[in-house]
């Protein structure tokens, strides 16, 4: 499913529970004014104000719906980078880089990385150079190298700096260093991608403000969970 249809798919969501929300509320509250009697005003229009209400207190599940966007455009991100791998290396070569990352083995997982990156494929093709950085990003982060981690997401940005995934990424890793600048930079430049929503930057620019109202924390931006690509 692409990103296109997932949008899609998540307004109808939100259009499918919000105006069922609205009606029912609007409804209650019509006939408990009805039945209580009450004048013109109350019995139609305290409803539809009502119905208002709780539709602007349900808003906060949007948040949620922002979060699933995110996760499902790491996801999309992910899976592009595994096909040009594998169209460039191969099912065996494929097979041993992610057996290594299925049974959390980042040590060896970043020595085929390293190879892959240094082969005639990669220096030829940029955008799978760029997925194999993000990639070796992702293997030193889990072998505890944050540093590493930030150089090779660094290097990807030079070749995409207006990528979404990456600017988030480094994003969060600078999070985890305590350094709050750089944090707010790299979300700046992922909220400013051609390929977010307007649910999506809104989400960005809460973590924004969050990082300067309160600094950096150790633990993903979402609500505790974490950024599902680091702990996958």
């Amino acid at each position: 499913m692409t990103l296109g249809m997932f949008r899609r798919r998540l307004y109808y969501r939100m259009l499918i529970l919000g105006l069922p929300i609205f009606l029912c509320a609007t409804f209650v509250s019509y006939l408990l004014h009805r039945a209580a009697g009450a004048d013109f005003f109350r019995t139609f229009i305290t409803p539809l104000i009502v119905g208002c209400i709780v539709m602007l207190l349900a808003l906060p599940l949007v948040r949620k719906w922002a979060i699933s966007e995110y996760e499902h455009s790491e996801k999309f991100f992910e899976e592009t980078g595994s096909q040009l791998i594998l169209n460039a290396f191969g099912p065996d070569a494929f097979r041993k880089l992610y057996f290594d990352d299925a049974n959390f083995i980042p040590l060896q997982a970043i020595d085929v990385c390293r190879e892959m990156l240094q082969s005639e494929e990669s220096k030829t093709n940029r955008e799978l150079q760029f997925h194999l950085l993000a990639k070796l990003s992702r293997y030193y982060y889990k072998d505890g190298q944050l540093q590493a981690a930030i150089e090779s997401l660094r290097t990807a940005l030079a070749i995409k700096p207006s990528s979404l995934i990456a600017n988030y990424r480094i994003a969060y890793l600078f999070e985890r260093m305590g350094k709050a600048d750089e944090a707010v930079t790299h979300y700046e430049l992922a909220e400013k991608d051609k390929t977010a929503s307007s649910n999506l930057k809104k989400h960005i620019d809460r973590q924004i403000q969050r990082v300067r109202i309160k600094g950096p924390r150790e633990r993903g931006p979402f609500d505790g969970s974490g950024v599902w690509w680091m702990w996958g």
